[in-house]
Formats: structure tokens, C-alpha cells, sequence
């Protein structure tokens, strides 16, 4: 008798220069996947947002592969846009995303899919800290507290990590942001938020917990980051104000 289950969950892994994991973080999801997971019932898709390190190669080895499917985009969109297009190739009726790099593990999966199940159009991990001595590592943590309370007071945000690289959405989620949205960079994990709240949808936060690899090679530009994300702001305010997001 055959375990095969309709399909239902749609996991998206956006890939930008991510040769230092992407192998052992590709057997590890797929893996964990396959052991919570009924068969049949999930496709992982990964999403190449052009990388330049080899990551572009390794996954077009895995193109025929019968575990993933794998999507390269012609160039680079940035993270917002690399998530979309795997929400557009979705086949599922549950769609989630979360960063390759595994500083939040993929064992909250099986969580934030049930939060989806039971109603919610929209689940966030909300992420919490270890603590390292790594002053880079501090840096960046205090950076992202920092934003956190400046969305909430200039956006009036009311999901407390919006930034966090690890949401699930539901198929009303799914199909109001690809039309709403207006970013394709890291402004869009913010967007995708503040849509769902402008929609009044409902919306859940999961504690995940992240932990740094100080090893890996971060593709955050902290000054560069936080200018853009000032821009991108005032920008969202600006098409807020003339009806640029409209619900349905």
C-alpha cells in the first residue's frame, strides 16, 4: 500500500552564495522533511538568486533530482524576489520559507505548518538569542533588536521579528503578497507583514531559537543594510500613503 499523500506543503530555500553549507544543509532538511513529513505530501524548491561562489553549479547538478526542484534565476533579484518566485512555483496549499544557512533549524517546520492547518494566515518564527562573546555577532544582534522597535514605531508593525528569515503563509497569504508586493529585497520580509496586517489577517509568532554560526561568510553589509532599510521604509510609506496597497 502505498504512504503517498496529497501534496500540501511547499518548501522554499532562497540560495545566494551558499557553498560553505549548502550540502550538508540540503541532506539535513530534505532528511528531517522526510522523517515528519508524510511522502508525497511536501516538495522542497530552491531558488538560486544568482549566486557567484559555485552554489549556481552544485544546484544544477540537482535538477533532475526527485527530491528537489530546483529554480535559477536569470540574475540577481535579491531575497525578497528569490522567496517569490518559489511562492509562484508553489504547488502546495501550505507555503513556507527558511534561510539554508540552518541558524534556525528546520525541526520548528513541522510546527509553524500546523499553525497554518488550524487557521492562521500567517506564521512567523519569532527568533531568540544565544549569547556569544563574537562582537560581530553582538553587533548584529543589537542591529536587529534596533530595527525591531523602529518598525514597530514608524509602521506600526505588530509582528514583533518581521525580519526573521522563517514564515509559513497560507494559500489567501500567499496570493495577496505576490500581488501586493512591491520589494524584492530584504524590505520584503517587512512588506510581506505589514500586508498580511493591512488585511486583516490572522497571524501567528512561534519562539525558534537562532544560533549564530560565527564560521559562515554573512553577506550583511551592516551600514550599507541599514541605509537601505531606512529607504525602503520611507519608500513603503510613501506608496502606503497613495493607495498603492489595496485589499480585496
Amino acid at each position: 500500500m502505498s504512504n503517498d499523500q496529497p501534496l500540501e506543503v511547499s518548501l522554499i530555500l532562497p540560495c545566494y552564495n551558499e557553498m560553505e553549507h549548502i550540502e550538508e544543509s540540503t541532506r539535513a532538511i530534505s532528511e528531517y522533511m522526510a522523517l515528519t513529513f508524510p511522502r508525497g505530501s511536501y516538495e522542497i524548491i530552491l531558488v538560486d538568486d544568482g549566486s557567484s561562489d559555485g552554489t549556481r553549479e552544485f544546484l544544477k547538478k540537482m535538477l533532475k533530482s526527485n527530491i528537489f526542484k530546483v529554480e535559477l534565476n536569470p540574475k540577481n533579484l535579491g531575497r525578497g524576489g528569490a522567496v517569490k518566485r518559489g511562492l509562484e512555483l508553489a504547488q502546495g496549499s501550505i507555503y513556507g520559507f527558511m534561510d539554508i544557512d540552518r541558524e534556525v533549524s528546520e525541526v520548528y517546520l513541522p510546527q509553524l505548518a500546523k499553525s497554518i492547518r488550524s487557521g492562521a494566515d500567517l506564521v512567523v518564527g519569532r527568533r531568540t538569542y544565544t549569547w556569544t562573546y563574537n562582537p560581530f555577532s553582538l553587533i548584529r544582534h543589537i542591529a536587529s533588536v534596533g530595527y525591531r522597535q523602529f518598525t514597530k514605531l514608524f509602521l506600526k508593525q505588530i509582528v514583533q521579528d518581521s525580519e526573521a528569515g522563517y514564515k509559513f503563509f497560507s494559500k489567501r497569504a500567499r496570493d495577496t503578497i505576490l500581488k501586493m508586493s512591491k520589494f524584492d529585497n530584504w524590505f520584503w520580509d517587512t512588506e510581506c507583514v505589514l500586508i498580511a496586517d493591512m488585511c486583516r489577517m490572522t497571524y501567528e509568532e512561534i519562539p525558534v531559537l537562532f544560533i549564530r554560526n560565527p564560521k559562515k561568510t554573512s553577506t550583511v553589509r551592516l551600514f550599507h543594510d541599514i541605509v537601505q532599510y531606512l529607504r525602503a521604509i520611507s519608500q513603503f510609506k510613501k506608496l502606503r500613503a497613495v493607495g498603492s496597497y489595496e485589499c480585496e
